[in-house]
């Protein structure tokens, strides 16, 4: 998430909004951590789902854990 933000050319102090897209078991280990999460890249809105929302966020990646795939999106809020 970090990198997204700096390659999106977001500042250290925005504040963003966060999707993150990734499979049962993965989605099931950020929610126990979604807080914490959020605090670190500055998130004011955090959402863990199936699929990425359409239309297309500006920032976009998609992040390989250990065999399962996440697809990440931000944006800055405000």
């Amino acid at each position: 998430v970090q990198r997204l933000r700096k390659e999106s050319g977001l500042a250290v102090s925005d504040r963003i909004r966060l999707v993150v897209a990734a499979p049962s078991e993965v989605q099931e280990a950020l929610r126990a951590h979604v807080q914490w999460i959020a605090a670190e890249v500055l998130a004011r809105e955090s959402v863990i789902t199936d699929a990425l929302p359409t239309p297309a966020w500006p920032a976009t990646a998609e992040v390989d854990l250990d065999g399962a795939t996440a697809r990440i999106a931000l944006c800055k809020d405000g």
